[in-house]
């Protein structure tokens, strides 16, 4: 709309009315028609009309044609207690009564969703119930008691209820199928069912755990793991015993001589450890320790690795704990011998990486840094 129009025009804002305005207005025009009606009849009214007095009054003429009954007998909170309950027997008794009173399955599942979506927001927020202030603090008691999931879930499976009612030839079956499904959630076979039980076995489990009179040693499987909290009683812990010293090394194992490394320890290893060990020659050895040279770095890192294999087969010789020391070329002795056929277990060899191969062009560009690999015409190559 331009502003040349809104600048002609008187704006005016309608909102709903508050709940216990509508009260008294129905009270007031009751009583000026001469209708009697119960504080329940009022409340149900009032609850019809949402804050909108055209409505509000709607649902007064209606209740007043049938003398004044109807309104205060929809059993909504019995349904709502039977949802808490996971009783499917009461729900279907209130259904009954309801409709036993002329009540329409369709009129009953759209004033059910009313009332849960009050109890929804009486949780959420309480300023947007359009309830008389008597009856809110019993439908947020009632809420409280069945969870906002629950409410939620009575919300959606009801509506999805009143659709199917559309093609129904019975509406008041799919009424009594949906109200089952959410007193029996063993029944409901869909997600929302499942997560409901979840949630309520979580909140007896913080019941429990919260319980002070909760007899000691009693075990709240899940609860305490969750929260972190610490138990009621400490956990009574055998005393591990405490581990012997370990003898020294210096008071048990002998001394490694050349001999036994070269003709028995070094070939007894297995695997990486006998092939990285292979080059490696004796040089000193004590009480504790045996010393050991190994042609560079390279291989003293690798070496290095299967290290702990050869410290277990020196103390089996030694009858005691060995600490291998590895030098890189210094003190190499002549007795250690190059690797032969007759030193390597054909088991234990392993593919090299294709990468670590070398072909003589590599070799080639190895000894002439910076030259370039030239094509011939026959498809040879050369640098």
């Amino acid at each position: 709309m331009s502003d040349t129009i809104i600048s002609r025009t008187q704006h005016l804002q309608f909102h709903l009315l508050p709940a216990d305005t509508m009260l008294e207005h129905v009270r007031f025009v009751a009583a000026d028609a001469g209708i009697e009606l119960s504080d329940d009849a009022i409340g149900q009214v009032v609850a019809r009309g949402g804050g909108s007095a055209r409505d509000t009054l709607s649902a007064l003429e209606l209740v007043a044609s049938t003398g004044g009954d109807g309104a205060e007998s929809l059993p909504l909170g019995d349904v709502v207690e039977a949802m808490i309950d996971r009783d499917p027997g009461a729900g279907l008794m209130a259904i009954a009564r309801a409709m036993q009173l002329g009540a329409d399955p369709r009129a009953f599942a759209e004033s059910m969703i009313a009332h849960l979506r009050n109890g929804f927001l009486s949780l959420m927020a309480p300023e947007l119930v359009q309830l008389p202030s008597s009856t809110v603090d019993e439908v947020a008691a009632q809420a409280q008691r069945l969870g906002a999931a629950g409410l939620v879930r009575g919300i959606e499976r009801l509506g999805a209820a009143l659709v199917d009612m559309r093609h129904a030839p019975d509406p008041r079956v799919v009424l009594d199928v949906a109200v089952v499904a959410l007193t029996a959630e063993s029944l409901a076979g869909d997600l929302v069912g499942v997560n409901a039980r979840l949630d309520r076995i979580e909140q007896r489990l913080d019941q429990s755990t919260a319980a002070p009179d909760r007899p000691a040693g009693r075990a709240v499987a899940g609860a305490r793991a969750r929260r972190g909290a610490p138990d009621a009683s400490p956990a009574v812990v055998a005393p591990s015993p405490s581990p012997s010293p370990s003898p020294s090394p210096s008071d048990t194992a002998s001394p490694i001589t050349a001999e036994a490394w070269d003709g028995s320890i070094r070939p007894a290893l297995r695997g990486m450890a006998r092939a990285v060990f292979t080059p490696a020659a004796f040089v000193a050895s004590t009480s504790g320790s045996l010393t050991l040279s190994v042609p560079n770095d390279v291989h003293r890192g690798k070496c290095e690795q299967h290290r702990a294999d050869v410290e277990r087969q020196l103390a089996v010789h030694a009858g005691g704990p060995v600490v291998v020391e590895l030098v890189v070329g210094s003190g190499t002795s002549a007795s250690a011998p190059s690797p032969t056929t007759d030193d390597i277990d054909v088991d234990d060899l392993v593919d090299a990486p294709p990468e670590s191969i070398k072909t003589p062009i590599d070799f080639l560009a190895e000894a002439f840094p910076g030259s370039e690999l030239i094509e011939d015409g026959d498809g040879a190559g050369g640098r």
